[in-house]
């Protein structure tokens, strides 16, 4: 990788510097020509699917460069086409100003939905039919290449674990199976020290690195997408329903807030520290959480267009409302039962703490679906702009849009949102606004379940059967709710969406947190199969690499400005800066200088 690195700096690297039928390769982008002299005044639309139920966007072509046009061609016309997502083409008369997504009878032919290769060149023909000139490529089959950086990664985790599994061999004592009941322990041990049992060894807090792990991983996924995910669409946010690698982080930074509650409020109640202690801790924790986020994302220098919306704000608003709810419920250990502990006894247990958490759930849902909005149908879930015909363009988000707008104000929310729009600054609308709040309290609420499973129940077996249950629940009742009355990409009953942290996207993040917090407690704290490096590094100083990687970190090393439109140099940019910040966070971690509010 250091050879790539040098290659780059030398501005020498002929495997950024691509070029397909002798032109430059520009990510993500084909050549679409047509004969001028053939279509005469005629228009040409494009629609792609991605975009739902969007108007036709009319395809403008420039006169085509003598140097590389195609042979054959004696008066050709090129257009530039995004290859992201399958799109389709309609000709139309020359009069034509606008066209409906379903309109079939204005254009005088519709080319279907077709996926194009980069850098290709196609004709389109008269009559709607496309051709190939010169095949592109298809950008995964050439591109994946270029994760041969990660290889020396890999790697080296291999031979970490080995050369750690053979320094401990020698200690290693005879494996227990992790899944054997207390009871018969309990009797084997006390026939083995039936004359004379050994002294209880004082307790001794046991800190999860599954935990850590999970925490780690999450930020080094943020990271990594941050600094661009090698410009892969699949790496971007998804334009408003859907699921893409980017949409994973942040909830699952939440789940993981919740988790720590349950077990950091266990710890402190034991100690005899009283609840009006813990709360205040609380609030100041939050408070600092709340205010870090607008210092690092605030973002303009002018308080006119200050943004109060952000992560951190969310997290930390989040992790205040769950937390003083669990600490209002919790009781001492003592006077909670010790065993026989199920779904049934637990909930009824922590009835009120439920009660609550499906009630401001509720409250999402019914200000979310009965909100009357100005202008606006009630209920309305979309992405505005060109979707839909453009007939809802300033409906953005419905309930939760118009929430943040009328009591923040347009200057403090976001103003770039990743939905369609006919102008790049369309209808400001803010992914982290209030409304969505509500659903993100509920996660952290799940994220406190996953908590209580390693704090309720004594042996790994019935902690990861219990995870597991959860996760099939949430997972089972999330994907109902976005397949549901799924007809035509968007019309299920809720779809999935990250913009408005959708009720069935907080079922399936949190399916999936459950889930792979689930498998790193196994093969982490049970099996002992992998010590978590290095995202265990990551995890345990998580506020600073995320404080660090937010104010300093797009500048050289970390990211530089890109000298060839290529998703290979992008993808190793990408690497590059969560693998120095991995090796930052073990060099504190090596040093036992730690980071927390």
């Amino acid at each position: 990788m250091l050879n790539f690195i040098f290659l780059l700096i030398l501005q020498d690297v002929s495997a950024f510097n691509e070029t397909v039928n002798g032109r430059m390769v520009i990510m993500d982008r084909a050549w679409l020509f047509i004969h001028k002299a053939n279509f005469g005044s005629k228009k040409v639309f494009y629609h792609q699917r991605e975009c739902y139920k969007c108007l036709w966007t009319e395809l403008k072509f420039d006169r085509a460069s003598s140097d590389d046009k195609p042979a054959g061609f004696a008066d050709p016309y090129e257009a530039e086409i995004d290859i992201r997502w399958p799109l389709r083409l309609a000709i139309a008369h020359e009069s034509v100003l606008k066209m409906n997504y379903d309109d079939e009878t204005t254009p005088f032919c519709i080319m279907p939905f077709e996926k194009f290769a980069e850098g290709g060149f196609y004709e389109l023909e008269n009559d709607c039919k496309r051709s190939i000139i010169m095949p592109g490529r298809r950008i995964l089959k050439k591109d994946s290449t270029v994760l041969i950086v990660c290889i020396p990664f890999i790697i080296y985790l291999i031979w970490y674990n080995i050369r750690r599994r053979r320094a401990l061999e020698p200690e290693e004592a005879k494996p227990e199976n992790p899944f054997a009941d207390d009871q018969t322990d309990k009797q084997e041990d006390q026939e083995v020290q039936e004359d004379e049992p050994a002294p209880p060894a004082p307790a001794k807090k046991k800190r999860y690195k599954s935990l850590d792990t999970l925490r780690g991983l999450s930020l080094i996924i943020m990271i990594f997408v941050n600094y661009g995910g090698g410009e892969y669409w699949f790496m971007e946010h998804v334009a408003w329903n859907g699921l893409t690698v980017a949409d994973l982080v942040m909830p699952w930074f939440l789940f993981m807030s919740g988790v720590s509650i349950r077990i950091a409020l266990q710890s402190r109640i034991k100690r005899g520290i009283s609840k009006t202690e813990i709360s205040y801790e609380i609030l100041v924790r939050s408070v600092k959480l709340i205010g870090l986020g607008m210092i690092t994302i605030g973002g303009n220098e002018s308080w006119e267009y200050f943004r109060f919306p952000g992560v951190l704000q969310r997290i930390g608003f989040s992790y205040f409302v769950v937390a003083i709810i669990h600490l209002l419920v919790i009781e001492h250990p003592d006077k909670e039962p010790e065993t026989n502990w199920g779904l049934f006894k637990e909930m009824s247990f922590n009835f009120k703490e439920h009660l609550i958490s499906w009630s401001i759930l509720g409250a999402f849902i019914c200000l979310t679906y009965l909100l009357p909005i100005p202008g606006c149908p009630t209920g309305y879930t979309g992405p505005g702009g060109l979707s839909e015909n453009g007939e809802h363009y300033h409906c953005i988000g419905g309930a939760a849009g118009y929430i943040d707008r009328k009591l923040l104000g347009e200057k403090h929310i976001y103003n770039w949102p990743t939905a369609y729009h006919d102008e790049p600054n369309g209808v400001p609308f803010d992914p982290e606004g209030l409304l969505g709040t509500l659903t993100s309290i509920f996660m952290v609420y799940l994220g406190l379940q996953a908590g209580k499973c390693f704090d309720i129940f004594k042996t790994p077996k019935s902690i990861i059967l219990h995870l597991l249950g959860l996760a099939a629940v949430y997972g089972i009742s999330g994907m109902l709710l976005a397949t549901i009355g799924f007809g035509k990409i968007a019309e299920a009953i809720i779809p999935i969406n990250k913009n408005l942290w959708s009720v069935s996207f907080v079922f399936v993040l949190s399916s999936m947190a459950f889930t792979l917090l689930a498998f790193l407690y196994f093969i982490i704290d049970v099996r002992d199969w992998w010590d978590g490096a290095p995202c265990y590094f990551v995890g345990m100083n998580s506020i600073l690499i995320y404080l660090l990687h937010s104010i300093a970190g797009y500048r050289i090393p970390f990211t530089w400005t890109p000298k060839f439109q290529s998703h290979s140099e992008e993808m190793l940019m990408a690497f590059m800066g969560p693998f120095l910040w991995t090796i930052y966070a073990y060099w504190c971690y090596d040093r036992k200088f730690f980071v927390s509010v």
